[in-house]
């Protein structure tokens, strides 16, 4: 694609990981701001192998619930990759605010969010990637809504013929990753598409921290993990088993408990088999709330907390 041009406040840093920093940019052309991820390493062609993984991946999760792509310039001597901004923030920032208040989620829009992140989830698995680094400060606000960013830890699903999930065929990645490197201005060698694990230990399924293979059911665990927070206030200590009465809101139904640990069951093949059957079990918790408001109502007890 022609190299657009772009200005960056490197004083103005939105977000930092362990591998990219995101600051703050504008596009020469348009006006319009942007967020600029480039390469914690010094090394530029260390740096130029992670962005190319990572774009290599944006381009194929582009779509329904996924942050935009803006451009990209890997031969720059600081290469980088730019997003559209997200005036809001991110989901981490909305929770904290919660937090600063002494509040937390009320269950109905604690589901509405999961339920966002999930049918993103759901796009991303059916073009082949597992995200593997599901958490708050990954999930961006835009509007009323959110978006799913940073696939700087993705992975290509590895499917065998009994495993969960609706990923591309293998010579479907292969043709997208050939386009990719045509694009680029400069020839990648293959082990610069080599992709190594970097994720968040607090929000990492128990498989991925044993070094396991990562499924679509690693990423419903970090989903778990943050209604878990949501709810609570904490994220999840063992295999996230709570009592009712731990919650501190009584609003928390049985359904809605039962839909937690099944997301942080400790055992993949206990949780939802992908994020279509984690959206269903949503909706289905969804209607007990609807229901549990058509009751108050019938009962006349003036406006329902449901």
């Amino acid at each position: 694609m022609p190299q657009a041009l772009f200005l960056v406040d490197w004083q103005c840093c939105l977000g930092a990981g362990g591998e990219g920093e995101v600051f703050l940019g504008r596009s020469v052309e348009s006006g319009e701001l942007c967020a600029i991820k480039v390469s914690t390493s010094i090394d530029p062609s260390q740096a130029r192998r992670q962005l190319a993984r990572e774009l290599e991946r944006c381009r194929r999760a582009a779509g329904r619930g996924t942050v935009g792509l803006v451009g990209w310039n890997l031969a720059a001597e600081r290469p980088f990759i730019v997003f559209e901004l997200a005036h809001a923030g991110s989901l981490a920032d909305e929770m904290r605010q919660l937090r600063q208040g002494g509040q937390v989620y009320h269950p109905v829009r604690a589901l509405q969010r999961i339920r966002e992140t999930l049918e993103a989830l759901a796009h991303v698995h059916a073009r082949g990637l597992v995200h593997r680094d599901i958490k708050p400060d990954n999930l961006l606000r835009f509007g009323g809504g959110i978006k799913l960013g940073d696939f700087g830890t993705g992975k290509t699903l590895q499917h065998s013929g009994s495993q969960p999930g609706s990923g591309v065929r293998r010579s479907e990645r292969a043709s997208a990753l050939e386009q990719l490197v045509a694009s680029l201005p400069t020839p990648l060698p293959p082990e610069w598409l080599e992709e190594a694990f970097v994720g968040t230990r607090m929000y990492a399924a128990p498989e991925q921290l044993r070094g396991e293979e990562a499924d679509e059911r690693a990423d419903l665990y970090g989903v778990g993990c943050i209604l878990h927070e949501m709810l609570t206030g904490n994220l999840p200590d063992g295999d996230g088993r709570r009592l009712l009465r731990d919650y501190p809101s009584v609003l928390v139904l049985p359904e809605l408990d039962r839909l937690l640990g099944s997301l942080l069951h400790p055992e993949r093949r206990r949780r939802p088999i992908n994020a279509h059957a984690a959206i269903a079990r949503v909706d289905e918790v969804l209607e007990s709330y609807r229901r549990a408001r058509g009751v108050w109502q019938r009962l006349q007890l003036g406006r329902s907390p449901y």
